[in-house]
């Protein structure tokens, strides 16, 4: 019986370590090494655990809006009589409140193909400005954080399908500081592959 209980514990203490070292591997806080200020003002403290076959829970002691509203690249919320597919609410400033930070990425995808396929817009610059409200210097910013991380010229037309999971992920570590868990944005390099 002793032998069962000390096996039991053991596996018990690997299952926990083995936890633990991935919540922390998938745990990166705000302000990354380059080019620091470029990313958003604020406290950070921030855990993310990303089981596979499950959404991210992240629990958030924090002034960042884009978290808080499971929201990643803070998109507005439509209309009270048509909201976004698993938007749960409304923040004080109009951005969407999502139950997941799935549903979240959806509507950011959805708004930027809506870009390219109403209103064809099909450059860093363009999508920046139709997306944000920031001041222009704000907005400048944001180009060139997304410019230079696609490695692309601000003012030139990039293909909306192929970019969409690279511009979803650099979006939302803008937007929140944090680069959020691969799995959120693996539907999307899918998407951009067919």
């Amino acid at each position: 019986m002793l032998k069962y209980i000390g096996s039991i514990f053991i596996i018990l203490l690997a299952v926990c370590f083995t936890t633990y070292s991935g919540l922390m591997t998938s745990l990166e806080h705000a302000h990354p090494a380059e080019n620091t200020d470029e990313l958003p003002i604020g406290t950070y403290e921030v855990w993310i655990y990303d089981y596979p076959m499950a959404d991210v829970q992240i629990l958030v002691s924090s002034q960042v809006l884009a978290i808080k509203n499971r929201n990643p690249l803070n998109v507005k919320s439509m209309s009270v009589n048509e909201p976004w597919k698993g938007q749960i609410g409304t923040d004080s400033q109009g951005h969407a409140i999502f139950s997941t930070f799935s549903y979240g990425i959806r509507a950011a995808a959805l708004t930027l193909r809506s870009y390219a396929k109403k209103y064809n817009i099909n450059t860093i610059e363009g999508i920046i400005n139709r997306f944000t409200v920031a001041d222009k210097l704000q907005a400048d910013k944001y180009i060139l954080f997304l410019a230079n991380r696609l490695d692309v010229n601000p003012h030139e037309r990039i293909d909306m399908r192929k970019c969409l999971p690279l511009l979803l992920r650099y979006m939302s570590y803008y937007e929140c500081g944090i680069k959020l868990p691969e799995s959120l944005f693996a539907p999307y390099d899918i998407l951009a592959e067919m």
